[in-house]
């Protein structure tokens, strides 16, 4: 079973911290969201410690980061209307309301290659925006499912698929939507949606026939005939209702399982890892961290594809941020850590050991330095091989062939795993 170990993410040195909370995550392990400070200001937490962003308005969150460390996010945040967006990127801001030419503006993701996605417009009128930062700044409004009066954005995948809400003029009938290659397509009822992979695959929360209320799902909008798998909750005392919060590339989803109370608190912070995985199935988030003491997990916020996931929850009393890393990325060697973490070698550099081609969880080739392949024993290079098969599956269209080197993929991981685990054990 995957178990994790917990790094706080600290309050901005030098402030009077009341409360952070960490909302999205990219490859790196970078992470964007808020602290109280007293105000809400948007933060980002990226291994050297917290960051305000500056030069930002107060009241500001950052809800979106992608693994250049573009971030988008709101502010305004004590106006009821109107309430504003930015981008953030090298450094300097961008006002989203010049760009989309309405004042009330919601970002709520950005993918890797700087698609920023949300929703502009009054409460009752609601259109998603997909706005192309970096490839030309055309922005594009969709418009809500037949018969619908207003539409939200909530999710870009890096294949620059959309995904989101509709709703009547009445804010009923929510249903799911996908807007891929031109068309806005109706995937079923369901009153949210926060996450989308690369493979089409979704997850948010619907309540399913039979149940007192919502719980979380996975819905594989790539087969023909998509079906939501219901997710469960937790098995704790009490607990009757989950939230689905984020995806990765593998279908790992996270989220939070809550109470029947009014405030439906406290929270508890929840992994579900797919069929496919040797971890399949629901797993409470604490039951599986190592040296958490002091730590409530309360809700787990997004996954990256490394299997890093991002949450808050409560530390010795108060309200803090948290990163999980599975335990197996943090006992490999310095030098091993660092190129599972970020990209895994393919090409080229993989058999001299100079420059050569990684490739990334998300399925793109890039440059990668000098390193020390040959240096690493079998067992670590099979692993890293294993690494990069699985990633590449992301790149191929047909989901049978996809799914066939994904689990060549993680047979050969898991082949590598054991024998570093035998070898460490006879030390």
């Amino acid at each position: 079973m995957t178990t994790y170990t917990i790094t706080e993410l600290p309050p901005p040195s030098g402030s009077s911290l009341l409360y952070s909370e960490a909302y999205a995550l990219n490859v790196n392990a970078s992470a964007a969201g808020c602290a109280l400070v007293p105000t809400y200001e948007a933060v980002l937490w990226d291994g050297g410690g917290a960051a305000l962003l500056e030069n930002l308005q107060p009241d500001s969150i950052a809800y979106g980061i992608n693994d250049t460390g573009d971030i988008v996010g709101v502010f305004d945040l004590e106006a009821i209307y109107p309430v504003r967006s930015f981008l953030y990127t090298n450094g300097q801001f961008q006002l989203l309301t010049s760009v989309l030419g309405d004042e009330d503006c919601w970002a709520a993701d950005i993918n890797n290659d700087g698609v920023v996605v949300g929703s502009i417009g009054g409460l009752d009128a609601k259109r998603p925006f997909v706005y192309d930062s970096k490839g030309g700044g055309s922005v594009t409004l969709l418009d809500p499912l037949p018969g619908h009066a207003m539409a939200w954005a909530y999710a870009v995948s890096d294949t620059g698929h959309v995904a989101g809400i509709s709703a009547n003029a009445q804010w009923e009938d929510e249903r799911v939507f996908l807007f891929r290659n031109g068309q806005v397509e109706d995937l079923g009822i369901a009153p949210w949606v926060t996450g989308i992979n690369s493979g089409d695959v979704l997850t948010g929360a619907r309540t399913f026939p039979g149940a007192p209320t919502y719980t979380a799902y996975r819905l594989d909008a790539s087969a023909g005939g998509p079906a939501f798998e219901d997710l469960g909750h937790s098995t704790a005392g009490g607990y009757f209702g989950s939230y689905g919060k984020g995806i990765n590339d593998d279908g790992v989803v996270v989220g939070y399982s809550f109470l029947p109370s009014p405030e439906n608190q406290p929270f508890r912070a929840f992994v579900h890892f797919p069929p496919s995985s040797p971890d399949a199935g629901w797993h409470d988030l604490e039951e599986l961290v190592m040296g958490g003491a002091g730590w409530s997990l309360e809700s787990a916020t997004a996954v990256n594809n490394n299997g890093q996931i991002l949450g808050w929850g409560t530390y010795q009393g108060a309200k803090r941020g948290y990163l999980l890393t599975p335990e197996l990325a943090v006992s490999l060697p310095e030098k091993f850590r660092d190129y599972a973490a970020v990209f895994v070698m393919l090409f080229g550099g993989v058999e001299s050991g100079g420059a050569g081609v990684g490739i990334t969880p998300g399925g793109k080739p890039i440059p990668i330095p000098p390193h020390d392949w040959k240096r690493l024993s079998s067992p670590e290079r099979d692993l890293l091989l294993g690494f990069a098969v699985k990633n590449l599956a992301v790149t191929i269209d047909d989901p049978k062939r996809r799914d066939q080197l994904k689990q060549a993929g993680l047979g050969l991981i898991e082949s590598a795993i054991e024998e570093l685990q035998g070898r460490d054990a006879g030390r």
